[in-house]
């Protein structure tokens, strides 16, 4: 499972995972979004009255512990600060790459006299920049997420994110409260 922040990669009875589709498009333009679908609501997490209404046994209330409205507002500021963010994190990697193909190869047709180390630096110092810009795009994204569901606490939801890495997608976990998922066993069985 690798460094996933203990995120399954699935929902399960303690989660409700919601996954980041990577397309190829995704992959070079770095934009992530979830889209608002009204019937792939998870149950558990989000309280959509208009899509069960008559399918449950208490009046029409479903079980859902976040206001769909509120959901529906957080997603959207997720897919705000978080999406168009690593999507300007990407155009900067891609500036970045570029700049350092570039610079030494021009400093070269300019001038015969260029150097090994000063080609080195040419090369390496966008790159060490990069990567430092990277990781810290990376730390400062995960607190965005937590600062994005912090009040969400006081429903008892703890929110996770996972990055992404080559092998997995980026993932958004929703930590269920110990208690909704026995109160879920309680309702469906007539206790």
């Amino acid at each position: 499972m690798g460094n996933t922040q203990g995120i399954p990669a699935s929902s399960n009875d303690d989660w409700v995972v919601v996954p980041i589709r990577r397309t190829w498009f995704t992959g070079l333009c770095g934009k992530i979004e979830i889209p608002l679908d009204d019937d792939k609501y998870d149950s558990r997490l989000v309280n959509n009255p208009i899509a069960s209404q008559g399918l449950s046994s208490n009046g029409g209330r479903e079980r859902g512990i976040i206001p769909k409205h509120e959901y529906n507002n957080k997603i959207q500021e997720f897919n705000t600060k978080i999406g168009l963010g690593r999507m300007r994190m990407l155009q900067i990697f891609w500036f970045c790459i570029i700049i350092a193909i570039v610079l030494p190869q021009a400093m070269r047709f300019l001038s015969q006299d260029i150097e090994v180390w000063m080609f080195m630096v040419l090369t390496y110092i966008p790159l060490v920049l990069l990567s430092a810009f990277n990781f810290r795009h990376m730390k400062k994204e995960n607190e965005k997420v937590k600062e994005i569901f912090e009040d969400w606490n006081r429903f008892g939801v703890e929110v996770e994110w996972f990055y992404g890495s080559k092998h997995q997608a980026a993932r958004l976990g929703f930590k269920l409260p110990a208690g909704s998922r026995q109160g879920q066993v309680d309702e469906s069985s007539g206790v």
